[in-house]
């Protein structure tokens, strides 16, 4: 099985209604080409295909964020992205509110595990990181058990 087939079933088992509606997939297209996310992106396929408040995951990681909630998304992008100092090219869809979250880069699909404070560290190898969005989502749908 490969990995987008994987997160697939990943997220189905995650229970009802996870697919997403045609209207909250058209507010997604909408939040995700605002920030110009590659249309043929890993990134842009699943958080136009499902939701992701409520996801069962690995104990005291950051809930995703929703993009098809287009407001919320943006301001968390803009805000701390300009308070954090973030490149342009990462994307920030989980965060705890003050100290770090999960970045993506729209470059090479690959997922940053960023703190702040370690913005020196971002794109580098001392920063724990995936290269690329399904081995992130396949660590993150998974229990250390697993």
């Amino acid at each position: 099985m490969n990995l987008k087939n994987k997160i697939d079933h990943l997220m189905l088992l995650q229970g009802e209604n996870i697919v997403k509606p045609r209207d909250s997939v058209l507010k997604s297209y909408s939040s995700l080409d605002k920030l110009n996310i590659d249309k043929e992106s890993d990134f842009y396929n699943f958080f136009s295909t499902y939701f992701t408040y409520g996801l069962i995951k690995r104990v005291g990681i950051e809930s995703l964020v929703e993009v098809a909630r287009e407001k919320e998304f943006l301001a968390l992008n803009r805000n701390l992205k300009n308070s954090w100092n973030i490149p342009n090219e990462y994307i920030i869809f989980a965060n705890d509110g003050y100290s770090g979250g999960y970045l993506y880069n729209t470059e090479d699909n690959s997922v940053w595990n960023f703190t702040l404070g370690e913005q020196d560290l971002l794109g580098t190898d001392k920063m724990k990181h995936w290269d690329s969005f399904y081995a992130f989502l396949e660590w993150y749908l998974t229990s250390e058990e697993e």
